[in-house]
């Protein structure tokens, strides 16, 4: 304890004897006013550097600001555009259903051009058989116009030989 007590002592001596003198207080009044002094001269150069930091980050602000306009007026070009391809698109499905709509209309006078082919074949064949018809029926005309130029040969010969023995 008695080392505590000497301790004591002696913080109490210095602390004291400090504060009382005059020529320490002038000193610490100089140092003062140069740590002032001092401070000041931070303050001012640390204001200054802010000041030149935050025109700078001012600067940089316009320069995003402005970029920021420009990317607003390339999204407005890109809509533009993306706004004319939905027209182009719509025209062009426009123009896809009208190129179903022929081929649509292609198939019917396909279907309509094969049901004729049908037709034109089944009257073919029903003129076959028409035209052997005809061709049969001027055969027998043919036979008879034979039969009657015959009998009139024949009727003729008679009638010269009966005008010939009646005249004789």
């Amino acid at each position: 304890m008695s080392k505590q007590k000497k301790n004591q002592k002696n913080f109490q001596h210095y602390t004291t004897a400090h504060r009382d003198l005059p020529a320490s207080i002038g000193i610490v009044m100089e140092v003062r006013d140069e740590l002032i002094t001092k401070i000041d001269s931070l303050e001012f150069k640390m204001e200054s550097r802010f000041d030149n930091v935050q025109s700078q980050f001012g600067g940089i602000q316009s320069r995003f600001d402005n970029v920021q306009s420009q990317f607003g007026g390339i999204q407005s070009r890109f809509d533009n555009v993306q706004s004319q391809f939905g027209g182009i698109q719509s025209k062009f499905d426009s123009v896809q259903s009208q190129f179903n709509e022929i081929k649509s209309t292609l198939s019917a006078i396909q279907a309509q051009c094969h049901r004729t082919g049908v037709l034109v074949e089944e009257q073919r064949n029903e003129n076959k058989i028409a035209l052997e018809g005809v061709q049969l029926a001027l055969q027998q005309n043919k036979l008879l116009t034979k039969r009657v130029d015959d009998h009139d040969d024949l009727l003729k010969t008679l009638v010269r030989t009966k005008t010939l023995r009646s005249s004789t």
